[in-house]
């Protein structure tokens, strides 16, 4: 599967479908556009993109089960984000590399089915686009790397609506 990096991340195919069922069902394809607030690159933007699942707090095997087949990710709880809400466990893939050779071919190979798929399409293009052009990170900021060309930002934009507008008409 992670045939992109010369690796060979396989997966048993009853682990990649039912992953796929999950996440059509719990999943999230996060990319936001935010502006730098701090430091000598005040106001500069940048591409936040995610990979998640967050569950109850007591559904964290299940979690850890995932994390272990694919080899990467981390999980964290999030306690009382509202009053009388059980703590969340929330597992999360950030890295760009881990999202374009391990995320994106897992969901090639096992196809989303509901409405996350088409959520799906437009992310992959935005991982595909930052890891291809401009794998922008904090780090790369603060390293006095320029910023990325605006052609960047024409591309990645858009996009970005229009995966906030197709979370909005769900």
């Amino acid at each position: 599967m992670q045939r992109r990096l010369g690796l060979d991340l396989e997966v048993p195919d009853d682990f990649g479908h039912w992953l796929a069922g999950f996440t059509d069902g719990e999943g999230c394809f996060l990319a936001n556009i935010y502006l730098r607030k701090t430091g000598p690159y005040y106001g500069e933007r940048l591409l936040h993109t995610r990979y998640f699942i967050n569950l109850r707090q007591d559904d964290r095997a299940i979690l850890e089960q995932i994390r272990i087949v694919l080899g990467v990710g981390k999980i964290w709880v999030r306690r009382n984000v509202r009053p009388n809400q059980n703590p969340e466990v929330v597992y999360c893939i950030g890295p760009v590399t881990d999202l374009y050779h391990i995320v994106i071919p897992l969901f090639e190979k096992y196809p989303l089915r509901a409405k996350k798929a088409r959520e799906f399409g437009v992310w992959k293009k935005i991982i595909e686009i930052r890891y291809l052009e401009g794998n922008q990170t904090g780090p790369r900021l603060q390293r006095g790397r320029p910023p990325l060309p605006e052609s960047y930002w024409r591309k990645i934009g858009p996009l970005v609506e229009e995966l906030k507008e197709i979370r909005r008409f769900r």
